[in-house]
């Protein structure tokens, strides 16, 4: 039998941004490492990257979205999680496939430690992935035509000009996250629904991954 393809060295930079059905600063995954149980008993979460620049092997990766919509039946860490993916729609074939070794984690990378906790996957959606950060960084929005919704606000700390900063946290797009509040939260994809009060925990961060 002939050996499996090797997988293409890359590397990837941009910004991340989280949100789940959590209540805003009651989040307990930061804290827990995902062992605590979720403020309603499940979570619905969306985390979104846009990737500013990248390499898959020869495949370029510059300035596409990616959106995951995730169910967790209990704390993130017990595992069950009932995940749909959505790809931006100006991803060529390669890119997607790119695209969705990265996201698995099937390429390696910080996304395997989440792979692990996947039981059921609802399917790939390629849509126009809107993904905004305002001029001074800190605000962001997500948008996918019937499917996502949101925008968020900064925490701001003892420099209003700085968000607060969670440090040294076990998170797949960097240790150190900003937090922020979910001012809009609705998701409907993949069966996943949820209408947040504009009260949600989220979180923002740069990433920058490589298979190495």
């Amino acid at each position: 039998m002939a050996d499996a393809p090797a997988t293409p060295k890359w590397h990837v930079k941009g910004d991340f941004l989280g949100s789940c059905s959590c209540d805003y600063l009651r989040c307990p995954c930061p804290q827990s490492n995902y062992a605590e149980a979720p403020n309603r008993g499940w979570c619905k979460i969306c985390i979104a990257f846009h990737f500013e620049s990248g390499t898959f092997g020869d495949t370029k990766l510059d300035d596409l979205n990616v959106a995951v919509v995730v169910h967790s039946p209990g704390a993130m860490a017990d595992g069950g999680w009932s995940i749909g993916l959505i790809v931006d729609d100006r991803a060529d074939q390669d890119q997607v496939q790119a695209l969705v070794g990265i996201m698995s984690g099937q390429a390696g990378g910080p996304m395997t430690m989440a792979s692990a906790w996947v039981a059921n996957f609802l399917g790939l959606e390629q849509k126009p992935v809107t993904f905004e950060k305002s001029a001074d960084g800190k605000r962001f929005k997500v948008f996918v035509d019937g499917m996502l919704d949101y925008a968020t606000e900064p925490t701001a700390g003892a420099d209003r000009d700085q968000p607060v900063f969670l440090d040294n946290v076990w998170h797949p797009a960097n240790t150190r996250v900003a937090l922020a509040k979910s001012t809009r939260n609705h998701v409907h994809a993949f069966g996943i629904d949820f209408d947040g009060d504009g009260e949600n925990f989220a979180a923002s961060a740069p990433f920058e991954w490589s298979s190495d």
